[in-house]
């Protein structure tokens, strides 16, 4: 699980300062402020990582990826190209003990940090200027002396230098003769970043229509795509199989994944009830048909409500994302009544507790909001358990507020304007009436 970010010359960020990830984090604020470039930092370590070109730095997307951003001058702060990018991330091990025998550690689950930054080399590629990682008292550093040389520094063992060119922007050099114990620890740093790295999974704004039959074969997806395309996909993986490669099925009540999703779709009164159904036995091509009330004819996916497509890939991936993995979503109430917008806090919460999952979002909801608020003050979570943050975007960039709760679930510094003059409307409104009814008494004539 992540549990902190910093990011600095990144798009509209001079310098995030040091932002806490909590199990539920979500960031509010107005348009282009930049609440997006945060995430875009995160999926963008997340597709370089994944990138099967062990010497590119970055990849910084296409059409088909998780988040395109054109040249290494459009993504630097002010575009300016000969600026560096900076970034430390921090999260929860999970295979410390794969340092055993040459870090001492005194909690199996130690915290890492990494932070790297990355430049412009004069002749055009990107480069590593330096990263390190951090955990325990220990921490390892790889620093750039020239093109395509690097020297290992080690907090408590020796440096070596005229090295090769990293892998990718986070792996150790190539290194010979060096103790069994040392190679273990550095590939075990780069093996726990990489599993951070890829238990992220992301849902954007706009979700995929839905279709009136979808065709499975037999793949279990790692996650329900960008657009939530692979839903349904997902919910056939967990029906068909009865298990997931990407996570947990069924949550501690011994629920399905089809049934949790099924029970937050009944509660939130969006439909009563849906099933997956194959057309012809053995083809391997289903519909999904739902019931809008307990009393309605069965009808398809496509025939009700945008709404229904909307949420849906929102709650399959709550509920199938990796134990640990971090769920980023943007705007998850896009679409949706605002009673079911204060349920999703709930579906966030319920999936952190009991799956483990942590949900970072991006959100313009304020009955999202206020039942987390309600939530805070009820004891159902604690100041822990919960980040809010407001984004608003100043003369030298984006700025980064965090809400300060209180017991009650009060904010303490309530930003001017958080969700537009509230008052001011409320205000206004109260004053017409009273004006509205004194004309009305006086036989509509103004006094």
């Amino acid at each position: 699980m992540l549990t902190g970010l910093r990011i600095q010359n990144f798009k509209s960020w001079r310098d995030s300062g040091a932002i806490r990830l909590a199990p539920v984090t979500v960031l509010f604020g107005a348009n282009s402020s930049g609440k997006t470039s945060l995430i875009q930092l995160l999926l963008l370590l997340r597709q370089s990582a994944a990138n099967t070109d062990r010497r590119r730095v970055l990849d910084l997307g296409d059409a088909n990826s998780l988040v395109e951003l054109g040249t290494f001058n459009d993504l630097v702060h002010n575009h300016r190209a000969a600026d560096s990018l900076s970034f430390t991330i921090s999260w929860t091990g999970e295979r410390t003990d794969l340092l055993e025998g040459f870090i001492l550690l005194d909690d199996y689950y130690a915290p890492l940090h990494f932070d790297a930054k990355i430049i412009q080399a004069p002749d055009g590629p990107l480069a590593v200027d330096n990263f390190g990682y951090s955990i325990a008292n220990e921490y390892f550093s790889v620093n750039r002396n020239g093109p395509d040389s690097y020297r290992l520094h080690s907090v408590s063992h020796s440096e070596r230098h005229n090295l090769g060119v990293p892998t990718r922007f986070y792996g150790f050099p190539e290194l010979d003769d060096i103790p069994p114990t040392e190679i273990n620890a550095l590939g075990g740093l780069e093996y726990e970043f990489e599993r951070a790295l890829a238990k992220i999974s992301y849902v954007g704004p706009m979700r995929e229509n839905p279709r009136r039959s979808y065709l499975w074969t037999g793949t279990v997806p790692s996650d329900v795509g960008k657009k939530g395309e692979r839903a349904v996909e997902a919910l056939l993986a967990a029906q068909i199989t009865a298990g997931s490669v990407s996570g947990p099925v069924r949550d501690g009540s011994g629920a399905s994944l089809p049934e949790q999703v099924g029970r937050w779709l009944r509660d939130m009164k969006v439909i009563h009830s849906f099933e997956l159904r194959e057309l012809v036995a053995g083809r391997r091509i289903f519909e999904l048909v739902v019931r809008t009330r307990p009393d309605s004819p069965e009808v398809l996916l496509t025939d009700v409500g945008f709404g229904v497509s909307q949420i849906l890939p929102v709650l399959v991936q709550s509920y199938y994302a990796e134990r640990s993995g971090t769920v980023i979503f943007e705007q998850p109430e896009i679409h949706l009544h605002p009673s079911v917008q204060s349920q999703l806090a709930d579906v966030f919460i319920d999936a952190a507790r009991t799956q483990g999952v942590q949900f970072l979002i991006e959100s313009h909801s304020e009955h999202l909001l206020r039942r987390l608020q309600r939530r805070l003050a009820e004891g159902v979570v604690t100041a822990g358990d919960v980040a809010l943050y407001f984004v608003e975007y100043g003369p030298d960039g984006s700025v980064l507020r965090e809400l300060e709760l209180d017991e009650t679930g009060n904010i303490r510094n309530w930003p001017d304007g958080f969700f537009g003059d509230d008052f001011s409307d409320i205000a206004t409104v109260a004053r017409l009436s009273a004006e509205h009814r004194l004309r009305t008494a006086r036989g509509g004539t103004d006094a």
